[in-house]
């Protein structure tokens, strides 16, 4: 998992970088690393978030911090398969892989909300602990 406490062996890494230069999608630590057009993307994999749930007022996934009407009725967990309750995500500009592994708030089994994938109903959604991922591979 990405989460976990030892970085990636220096193969996969390696093999990682082999992908990226040919332009091919791969996974590593949990994460998928997508090349397009001159840029990388590095999202999670949705696999990885399926179980995670936290309450609205808590930090999700180690990453994301909800804004909006909390409730103890409430919890954030991944949007998964329930994209296709989001009929505006693709103005998001965002990839189906990146939205089915973001945070969304929900009330038993019914979607409430999805910032990320154009769903906001009053959320919305920020990141502060990337802020340290970014600046870790800006420094490399």
């Amino acid at each position: 998992a990405a989460s976990a406490a030892h970085p990636a062996r220096a193969e996969p890494v390696l093999e990682l970088r082999a992908a990226i230069q040919s332009g091919t999608v791969r996974t590593l630590h949990g994460c998928q690393i997508v090349p397009s057009d001159g840029t990388v993307r590095i999202t999670r994999e949705a696999s990885a978030v399926a179980g995670v749930r936290a309450p609205t007022n808590a930090l999700w996934d180690g990453r994301w911090r909800l804004d909006g009407p909390h409730s103890a009725e409430l919890e954030v967990r991944a949007l998964g398969r329930a994209l296709s309750d989001c009929p505006e995500w693709r103005a998001t500009g965002l990839p189906r892989e990146t939205l089915l592994a973001s945070p969304a708030v929900w009330q038993g089994d019914r979607l409430v909300a999805a910032p990320l994938a154009g769903l906001p109903n009053g959320w919305a959604a920020a990141a502060p602990g990337l802020e340290h991922f970014r600046a870790a591979l800006i420094a490399h």
